[in-house]
């Protein structure tokens, strides 16, 4: 075999190569770019939390209408979420009697917590319920916390 036939045999690529080879760069440029529009942010005790929305800020509960002034400057961010859930200790709370809606004003909506999705209420004081169709836990802010988060404590 001469020189040029066996480079032109080297040189041959099957087209189920090329449809392989296209395939995957299809994958990786779509699995980054939906990774890339995502921010994911893992807390101290190691949930993570994407997709974060808030629905209602600056709530108070209807029994405290003496409130309403005051709540309304209740007011968190997407960021201000974020850095909560990730600064606050995490507290398993099992029992649905242990309420904490004493503390009258609130922000309220969604996130996506590893992988399932939640609603969630952080009140004024530092503390944030955080509630899934098969599991609840709430987070406090401590000092430390209240330190690193703007506008909750």
């Amino acid at each position: 075999m001469s020189s040029s036939a066996a480079r032109h045999k080297l040189d041959v690529v099957w087209p189920g190569q090329i449809l392989a080879r296209h395939l995957t760069g299809l994958v990786i440029g779509a699995l980054l770019g939906g990774c890339s529009s995502q921010v994911v942010s893992l807390s101290n005790d190691g949930f993570t939390i994407t997709n974060i929305h808030v629905a209602a800020a600056g709530g108070n509960q209807p029994e405290h209408a003496y409130t309403a002034g005051v709540c309304k400057g209740f007011l968190l961010n997407e960021q201000q979420v974020r850095d909560f859930f990730v600064h606050a200790n995490y507290v398993e709370d099992t029992a649905p009697e242990n309420r904490y809606d004493i503390l009258p004003c609130y922000s309220s909506g969604t996130a996506t917590i590893n992988s399932a999705p939640y609603e969630w209420v952080i009140r004024a004081g530092g503390i944030g319920e955080f509630t899934s169709e098969h599991y609840r836990f709430v987070k406090i802010c401590g000092k430390n916390c209240c330190s690193k988060v703007q506008g909750i404590c």
